[in-house]
């Protein structure tokens, strides 16, 4: 350079000014180029959430970027998965994942007009869940008050759904123990199917019990006799009965 009246410098990057006012910058990209685009760099997971056990595969995509491809690289909390040099795509196939939540980190080292850019993505992994429905009585009398219990193992958060013949009669929240208590509403004599539905969370699956059939029947008749204070005459006698 000629003419340089004044320079500046920091740890990647430096800059000249010239006598006619003009000003000559070089340096690494890596922490800002002037006036350089931002790329835009996506972290997908194949399937999220997942099961645990299962091992899906995390793609990394970079976009809005017109230099040479530069070096993708994928970290786990923290760690250094995987890489792929000269790539603006690349996949990533994990280890079967234990139970829980997983971060990862996709980082993008940038290119000569372009900055850095980087992704995260929670993945998680689910148990499954068995869902158990129980009766407080069955066969019921019509009107009698009737209890449904549904028990999520392993213990799992959120609500569970009652439903009668595929129509919801009602919900209720699961305690610490995975279980949700309901009172139905009267239901007519007859026969009815029962089943129990968690939806899942973050961390458990969803699952539905068996159906089970509950038997319903009618209310005993009570019958009351009516007139029956009377002294014999030798004439009929009325009586009603209700």
């Amino acid at each position: 350079l000629r003419d340089v009246i004044a320079i500046a410098a920091a740890d990647c990057q430096s800059a000249a000014l010239k006598a006619d006012g003009t000003v000559v910058a070089w340096g690494s990209s890596r922490i800002g180029t002037l006036n350089a685009p931002q790329p835009t760099l996506a972290l997908v997971s194949s399937a999220n959430p997942c099961l645990e056990g299962d091992a899906p595969s995390l793609t990394a995509t970079v976009t809005e970027t017109s230099g040479p491809p530069c070096t993708l690289a994928i970290q786990q909390e923290g760690q250094l998965q995987f890489t792929a040099p000269n790539q603006t795509k690349a996949t990533y196939y994990p280890s079967p994942l234990a139970f829980g939540t997983h971060r990862y980190e996709a980082v993008y080292t940038g290119d000569p007009t372009h900055l850095d850019a980087c992704a995260t993505l929670v993945q998680f992994a689910q148990k499954t869940t068995t869902t158990t429905l129980t009766l407080g009585s069955n066969p019921t009398v019509y009107d009698a008050p009737l209890t449904l219990t549904a028990t999520v193992t392993p213990g799992a958060t959120g609500t569970a759904t009652f439903s009668k013949g595929g129509v919801v009669l009602g919900t209720a929240s699961l305690d610490a123990n995975g279980q949700a208590t309901f009172m139905a509403p009267s239901l007519a004599a007859g026969t009815h199917s029962l089943q129990a539905t968690y939806a899942g969370d973050s961390l458990h699956q969803g699952s539905a019990s068996a159906a089970q059939t509950l038997t319903v029947t009618p209310a005993p008749a009570t019958v009351t006799l009516g007139g029956l204070n009377w002294t014999y005459t030798g004439s009929p006698c009325a009586a009603t009965a209700t």
